[in-house]
């Protein structure tokens, strides 16, 4: 079974089209495996996408996946420019010229967001969000005191999410620029492109920034834009190719 592994902002993913959704926790595995914060599966004629989670959960769609699985598709095909089924919705992706990818992905309406506070340690505001599975969104002003005190984990497993939820850990960083952290359930910590469209999606329903919003990352660049459908900007890089 051969594969491809990506990058984004060094959130990083198998990206094949022969290895089984089934075997997604043991291909992601970083001790045992391709090591990877998911699994993308990829059919073409047309080309369709599922998204796995590094611990078997398959989602509807994911952004960053959907980079990657895009990058694969347009190298093979030769193409700038594609159009994927996903099990959100179609999407549209394109290669900019400066080799970044734009993901135009379906429209995604947070609504009147319900702010609420769970009482964990230390207490924490969240709304919740539905649209790359369930989530928790949480505004904060420190993003690496809330890594060191674990509240990525904490929301994670809190009484308010049944079976769980990937948690968005978001501080507002300057005029349209917003710091995000992942925690997703089976890789950690990451730079998630859904958790920067879904936190970019509440600050903006909160009245906190506009609908243009820069994502401020370790490495690489992220932007995503607010309208009719959602626009994600973000480079995907290949790590490596290999066989299971």
């Amino acid at each position: 079974m051969e594969f491809t592994k990506y990058h984004v902002c060094f959130c990083d993913y198998v990206v094949s089209a022969d290895i089984g959704g089934a075997d997604a926790r043991a291909v992601c595995n970083r001790h045992t495996g391709a090591g990877a914060s998911g699994l993308v599966l990829v059919k073409e004629n047309p080309f369709t996408t599922r998204f796995f989670r590094a611990d078997g959960r398959e989602v509807l769609l994911d952004a960053s996946a959907l980079i990657c699985a895009a990058a694969y598709l347009c190298e093979k095909r030769l193409t700038p420019k594609i159009s994927v089924i996903t099990g959100g919705g179609v999407c549209e992706a394109e290669i900019m010229p400066r080799g970044e990818i734009c993901a135009v992905l379906p429209h995604f309406d947070v609504g009147q967001l319900k702010m609420r506070r769970a009482d964990v340690s230390p207490p924490t505001e969240y709304a919740k969000l539905g649209f790359f599975g369930a989530r928790a969104f949480c505004p904060t002003d420190d993003i690496w005191n809330a890594v060191l005190f674990g509240l990525g984990e904490k929301m994670s497993a809190y009484r308010a999410f049944s079976g769980g939820a990937d948690v968005d850990l978001v501080r507002l960083r300057g005029k349209d620029t917003i710091e995000v952290r992942s925690y997703e359930r089976g890789a950690g910590y990451v730079t998630s492109g859904s958790g920067a469209v879904c936190a970019a999606a509440a600050m903006h329903a909160l009245g906190k920034c506009g609908a243009d919003v820069s994502i401020a990352v370790d490495s690489g660049r992220m932007s995503v834009s607010l309208g009719d459908r959602v626009r994600l900007v973000a480079g995907a890089a290949k790590v490596m190719t290999g066989r299971i």
